[in-house]
């Protein structure tokens, strides 16, 4: 770590021998370009398969239902500080009302030393006024602390260090997983992250935090990251891949474009007569995958100017869907043929 920091961090060689101790290193490295409180509370449960998200002070106050749908909050002021009081009042109360909040700092920023709103209430730091308002001491040791329905974790760390000491970022975690387990999620620690948003699904699998396993999938996907959008029923991530899925078990629709490298400017599926008009750039192989109701025949594909094109059409029964390949020459192309339904 001294090394990399050294690199980093430091301009001059005065600059690092100053900073001999660990409290220093500490204070230099938190200080730095890099967002290392950030980071350090966010990474080490990302790498690890914990869905996150930032979550705005402002909104706290300005939306009355804003902290409804949360469950637990990570919270330092380590490298950010609250507006007003009013935020605690919000905190309180979402606390109070059954949510788990999980405090990390060590007060070891300057900036909670200036003349701000939270020293008219005698307190030295927000998380001071912070605590009080939970009717806690003003420095709480580390801990659980039950407060009406729900709990404040203490951490005294600085969140800077959990991005770069391992040993850190390994409490760090299971100091959330136990947190989490009283409020009755359990986490399962694993390398990737899965994320769904309709029909569509990402996942990555990280090296980092590789722990042997191969994350597998079964389904009926068309994998949007291979240029002729394959039709899978199984899919196997490994560390350091990711796939864009799109699960073709969640739409109901007989006629549904399901990737292309060009521009469908008109599509139309009637009467037993499909006709596509698209275009793409100059010197490029199109692929297009589209679910239809039938399978098409007669294929026949041809530019604005009148030129024939070469078209490949490959039918995918079971997904019902058709992958249409031509080499693009930066022209409209207008491509027709019969739909044949099953009897």
């Amino acid at each position: 770590m001294e090394d990399w920091m050294n690199r980093l961090i430091f301009q001059k060689e005065e600059e690092r021998q100053l900073l001999l101790s660990m409290e220093k290193m500490e204070y230099a490295y938190k200080e730095c370009c890099a967002f290392p409180d950030w980071f350090g509370l966010t990474l080490p449960l990302l790498k690890y398969g914990l869905p996150i998200q930032p979550v705005y002070f402002d909104h706290m106050v300005r939306y009355e239902e804003y902290l409804r749908k949360y469950r637990y909050l990570i919270l330092s002021y380590e490298f950010m500080k609250p507006e007003s009081e009013e935020f605690h009042h919000k905190l309180v109360e979402w606390v109070k009302q059954g949510g788990t909040l999980f405090y990390i700092g060590k007060d070891f920023d300057p900036y909670n030393y200036l003349q701000e709103w939270w020293q008219k209430f005698s307190c030295d730091t927000p998380a001071q006024h912070l605590f009080a308002e939970f009717g806690m001491d003003k420095e709480p040791a580390n801990g659980c602390y039950r407060i009406g329905e729900g709990n404040v974790l203490v951490w005294n760390e600085v969140p800077a260090l959990l991005s770069v000491n391992e040993a850190i970022a390994d409490k760090y975690r299971n100091w959330i997983r136990e947190g989490l387990k009283m409020g009755g999620y359990h986490w399962n620690m694993c390398n990737y992250l899965s994320v769904r948003r309709d029909p569509y699904i990402v996942i990555a699998s990280m090296q980092e935090s590789d722990t042997g396993s191969v994350y597998t999938k079964e389904g009926l996907f068309v994998d949007l990251y291979e240029d002729k959008y394959p039709v899978v029923e199984r899919v196997l991530v490994e560390p350091g891949q990711e796939k864009l899925l799109f699960d073709l078990e969640k739409i109901k629709e007989d006629v549904r474009i399901i990737a292309t490298a060009a521009r469908i400017e008109n599509m139309a599926c009637e009467n037993g007569q499909l006709s596509i008009e698209a275009k793409a750039i100059d010197h490029i192989q199109v692929n297009m995958r589209i679910r239809l109701p039938g399978k098409p025949e007669d294929l026949c594909a041809h530019t604005e100017s009148g030129k024939n094109m070469e078209l490949q059409s490959v039918w995918d029964e079971k997904s019902r869907t058709v992958l249409l390949s031509y080499r693009s020459n930066n022209e409209k192309v207008h491509i027709t043929g019969k739909l044949k339904y099953e009897s």
